[in-house]
């Protein structure tokens, strides 16, 4: 019998769980923002990356909506974690993003990431 498929999950030390932690991200972390998308990451002391999520009903009303953004920045987060090791990253959802099928999504992260990657980099150099 073949050994079962490695799961793709999110583990819990893959997280941000804790509020202080997303009070120190929000607090000092280094900030892009491109539409309704806000993704902010921090050092973290550890050798891995952990991902925040904060999509709140405010401006995502339905729940089916919220955890859909949520689980595709999880799916976004486990392919792209190795460029930012020990660094903790926190997506922040601002309104308009109801109506965004997925592509739209993928595309508008993936714009996202390009630039906070730019932008820290420059930051943490100077």
């Amino acid at each position: 019998m073949a050994p079962a498929p490695r799961s793709a999950g999110f583990a819990r030390r893959q997280r941000i769980t804790r509020p202080a932690e997303f009070k120190r991200a929000f607090a000092d972390g280094c900030r892009s923002a491109a539409g309704p998308l806000v993704l902010i990451s921090v050092a973290n002391g550890c050798e891995h990356a952990r991902l925040g999520l904060a999509v709140p009903k405010r401006w995502v009303r339905l729940a089916v909506d919220r955890n859909r953004i949520k689980r595709l920045a999880r799916e976004f987060f486990r392919t792209h974690a190795a460029e930012v090791k020990g660094r903790d990253l926190v997506l922040l959802v601002r309104g308009g993003v109801d109506g965004w099928d997925n592509p739209r999504f993928r595309a508008a992260l993936t714009a996202l990431w390009g630039q906070h990657l730019r932008q820290c980099a420059a930051s943490s150099s100077s």
